[in-house]
């Protein structure tokens, strides 16, 4: 269920995942209230999705079965969606966007870390 990570970052894990959905949203076109649907959706969705989820995996190194808490997707689910974002990574383009994307999900956390007292 979103919200509800029991990670080790708590409420910077969910914030963390929040952003990221935000960051897939803008970048590839798509409403943010449909990353959220409990269905797959339009293709550009589920791979905004799946590079959302690969993105807080690798950054924040959630479980799997955390992520899909947060994304209502089940942990076999998520790994389908990081290895289809980590097969995509061998195009030159779509690395350099997810590198891209990754520092600023970096920065991210580190601005909303740092804020914390």
């Amino acid at each position: 269920m979103p919200g509800t990570l029991r990670g080790s970052g708590g409420t910077l894990d969910v914030s963390a995942c929040r952003f990221a959905e935000t960051l897939m949203a803008a970048t590839f076109g798509v409403r943010l209230p449909d990353l959220r649907l409990p269905r797959r959706g339009l293709c550009r969705v589920a791979q905004a999705r799946q590079a959302a989820m690969y993105l807080i995996h690798v950054t924040r190194g959630l479980t799997l079965t955390e992520v899909g808490a947060h994304f209502s997707r089940d942990r076999t689910t998520v790994a389908h969606g990081c290895a289809l974002t980590e097969e995509r990574r061998d195009e030159q383009a779509y690395d350099r966007l997810m590198e891209c994307l990754e520092f600023a999900l970096l920065r991210w956390i580190g601005a909303f870390a740092g804020a914390r007292p």
